[in-house]
């Protein structure tokens, strides 16, 4: 089931755009039938619902991976960046914040929380929170 994650992301990576994320859904889909409680697979999937504008799907599996608490960091950024297409900036600021002061994990988890910062602090900007961008 890994590989279909990986698989997923290489998909994503080599065709950004609706095929691409159409053979990632699938990748991932296969991934969640081997195994259901994958919060990687379900991670990415809910990032792939969001980018093809299937924001329910994209927050069921959002709230069901975090049910297991993964230390995936990209859980957090990704549901930012969901609630933030849902117009919901006070929503996706919790979220990022979460990402932000999670444990460091020394590995690829942690490019998340680098744009969780850069989300975090482009939405603190916008609303004029100078206190809050110091505060990071």
């Amino acid at each position: 089931d890994a590989a279909y994650v990986e698989l997923a992301r290489v998909a994503m990576r080599e065709n950004w755009g609706p095929d691409g994320l159409h053979h990632a859904e699938n990748l991932l889909e296969s991934a969640l039938q081997i195994r259901p409680d994958n919060s990687n697979a379900k991670i990415l999937l809910g990032y792939v619902y969001t980018h093809q504008g299937q924001l329910g799907k994209a927050e069921q599996l959002f709230v069901d991976a975090a049910k297991a608490d993964p230390p995936n960091l990209w859980l957090w950024a990704n549901w930012g960046e969901l609630l933030v297409k849902q117009d919901k900036p006070d929503e996706a600021i919790a979220k990022y914040r979460v990402a932000v002061t999670r444990p460091m994990t020394h590995d690829t988890y942690d490019r998340a929380r680098a744009d969780a910062y850069r989300n975090l602090i482009q939405l603190l900007e916008r609303r004029r929170d100078l206190d809050g961008v110091e505060a990071l």
